[in-house]
């Protein structure tokens, strides 16, 4: 899973989690959760030639129920501090 959001400073940070697992709850809604980390920054070469990369930071843990093929609920434990919201799809 992975996220785009800007903070209040206009800065980009991408929300990934990269080991995120599928199981499916007794209600038969299906569930990805995992470890979310925060990554920021942009890629690019120093004048020596040494490649940089984004910085990256382990948040907390994140949870993903699907309601319906359209919607989902996510919750983000940030260390403590928890942020629930609901999310659609976007369709083009």
């Amino acid at each position: 899973m992975s996220f785009l959001t800007y903070g209040d400073d206009g800065r980009a940070t991408w929300y990934v989690v990269p080991d995120a697992r599928y199981s499916v709850e007794a209600t038969g809604a299906g569930r990805f959760d995992g470890r979310i980390y925060a990554a920021f920054g942009s890629q690019g070469v120093i004048a020596s030639g040494l490649q940089t990369l984004p910085g990256v930071v382990e948040l907390g843990s994140a949870v993903l129920r699907e309601e319906t093929s359209d919607a989902a609920t996510l919750q983000i434990d940030f260390g403590g501090t928890q942020v629930e919201r609901r999310i659609a799809r976007l369709r083009f």
